[in-house]
């Protein structure tokens, strides 16, 4: 009998299986009209911009549309052009407090050389980067489980703040054709 009803089971699964589409047709399914077509637009800006061909057949075919990053991106306040800004004494109150300073103290120290050389090629204040990297990632702690360039081909296209995002992803397929493994570029929804 218990033999019977597993095979029935397994059976029954092997069927459903050969009736269901294959994954790539559910994948592509899901992607809203003209996804495909715009990253086509964001591969010829990229090669435009020296990103290899090796890189682009090997990144842009994987990236599929993810409608998460969107919904959240779309949650966050600047979501809505109508909103009143919200006001920043609140937000400092919950944001910063004596133990994210003393963590920011700890981690200038620890990367100041680094901070110091990146700031004299970019001109970006050592404090005002480590004021993101503390507020963005805690100092590294909180750094997301988001495929980034999945995540800034999907809101680049949403459109809301597409040159921010394509500009992002641009910069990503970059670092990718200067060797940084593609799995190693996660962060959060919003890239």
């Amino acid at each position: 009998m218990k033999i019977g009803a597993t095979f029935s089971g397994f059976l029954a699964t092997g069927l459903l299986a050969l009736s269901a589409p294959p994954a790539a047709v559910i994948a592509q399914s899901s992607e809203p009209a003209g996804f495909r077509d715009y990253l086509q637009t964001v591969r010829n800006r990229a090669a435009s911009e020296g990103v290899t061909q090796a890189t682009l057949d090997r990144v842009m075919p994987g990236l599929t549309y993810n409608a998460r990053v969107v919904q959240l991106d779309r949650a966050q306040p600047e979501g809505d052009p109508n909103a009143p800004i919200p006001k920043f004494d609140p937000y400092r109150r919950k944001h910063v407090d004596a133990a994210r300073i003393g963590r920011g103290r700890t981690k200038y120290t620890e990367l100041r050389p680094l901070l110091g050389r990146i700031e004299r090629e970019t001109g970006v204040p050592e404090e005002v980067m480590l004021a993101i990297y503390g507020h963005e990632t805690n100092y590294g702690t909180v750094t997301g489980n988001y495929n980034a360039p999945q995540a800034l081909a999907s809101l680049a296209f949403e459109g809301r703040r597409r040159p921010l995002f394509e500009g992002e992803l641009i910069a990503v397929l970059k670092m990718i054709d200067r060797g940084v493994p593609q799995y190693a570029i996660t962060g959060s929804w919003a890239g």
